[in-house]
């Protein structure tokens, strides 16, 4: 079954930008076991040449222009031709805007021995005793190998578009 209608992140704007500098993006934690070369793949919806790109920079690196993203009309499922030899250790996936109207669904590891880093949800807060009770202990990250992309950290003009009943 393929969701017609998922969630996504997307620059809304009308306009595109040739800066990387990180206005509009959005964020994704994850860990490379050992060191390893890695690709990423991501759910896209480019409908047009004016909207099928995005930069994407791990860590600190210079941040990569994928302008090469096959245009179509439905979310699908694209690799990016660049790799990253990553050390072990905890590391960080920036998608940037570069165009408006690009829509990122989904996205995961094409190679390499990595997984994404997720919080989970907040536990609900505890009901009000009348002993003291130990802190509740702070939620563990989870680790997966495909992410929504509305779970990462968006910096505006970005925005998250959610969709509660999909099709």
């Amino acid at each position: 079954f393929e969701n017609t209608n998922p969630s996504y992140v997307s620059w809304p704007g009308s306009g595109n930008t040739q800066s990387s500098s990180g206005s509009g993006k959005v964020t994704f934690s994850f860990t490379t076991k050992s060191q390893t070369w890695v690709r990423f793949s991501l759910e896209v919806l480019c409908a047009s040449y004016l909207d099928n790109s995005f930069y994407l920079q791990v860590d600190d690196e210079n941040p990569y222009q994928w302008s090469s993203i096959q245009v179509r009309n439905s979310f699908g499922w694209q690799t990016c031709p660049k790799w990253w030899n990553l050390a072990p250790g905890n590391h960080v996936l920036h998608v940037i805007a570069r165009e408006d109207g690009a829509k990122l669904s989904k996205l995961k590891f094409a190679n390499g021995d990595a997984l994404f880093s997720v919080s989970s949800p907040s536990p609900s807060p505890p009901r009000p005793s009348p002993s003291p009770s130990p802190p509740s202990p702070s939620p563990s990250p989870t680790f997966l190998a495909e992410v929504q992309a509305v779970a990462g950290t968006v910096v505006a003009p970005m925005e998250k578009f959610e969709n509660t009943n999909p099709s």
